[in-house]
């Protein structure tokens, strides 16, 4: 017999002004703050924390998810994105270029940031996806993003993809908020 859901709340802290700072789930949130206190950069700025439970870990991870989205606290960076337009679908195949594969998925890519369909921040679709929309292996993928990156179009973020880069930042996420 498997063991019952374990209750779950998912937290959210709050700065002094009252903008949100970070969003989490945990069975424990007094015993997760304690992890907070150690690493995160912004536990000083925190004075306020809610909570709202939910009778199952799986509800609280969803319920999570969507509050990054929806809410985007200062800190959280999972899930703390925009996903690029469709439309790649429809590129052409580059499965009977000889030569230049990479290359032209690279210039594919480049064309949707600077028309702006594609902006800063937004995550692309997988490369598994581009390769399937192209008809090209994952390793003519691989080369054209890698590419892209060198160049500063791009930023990748392990675990989580390949970003739009912000003007002038080599790293993820938008530049810092002001006010």
């Amino acid at each position: 017999m498997s063991a019952p859901p374990e209750r779950t709340a998912l937290y959210r802290y709050f700065d002094a002004a009252d903008q949100l700072l970070y969003v989490g789930i945990s069975f424990d949130p007094d015993v997760r703050w304690e992890g907070h206190q150690v690493y995160a950069t912004w536990r000083d700025a925190a004075v306020r924390r809610t909570e709202t439970w939910f009778p199952a870990r799986s509800e609280a991870l969803a319920a999570e998810k969507q509050a990054i989205r929806t809410e985007q606290p200062l800190h959280n960076r999972a899930h703390n994105y925009d996903v690029v337009a469709d439309g790649y679908q429809d590129w052409p195949s580059l499965r009977d270029l000889k030569r230049g594969k990479a290359a032209r998925l690279a210039e594919l890519i480049s064309t949707e940031i600077a028309e702006g369909r594609w902006l800063p921040g937004q995550r692309i679709p997988p490369p598994e996806a581009l390769a399937a929309a192209t008809e090209v292996g994952r390793s003519t993928t691989d080369t054209a993003l890698r590419r892209l990156k060198d160049a500063n179009h791009l930023v990748a973020r392990y675990g989580s993809g390949h970003f739009v880069a912000w003007p002038g930042r080599t790293s993820f996420g938008p530049p810092p908020r002001n006010g």
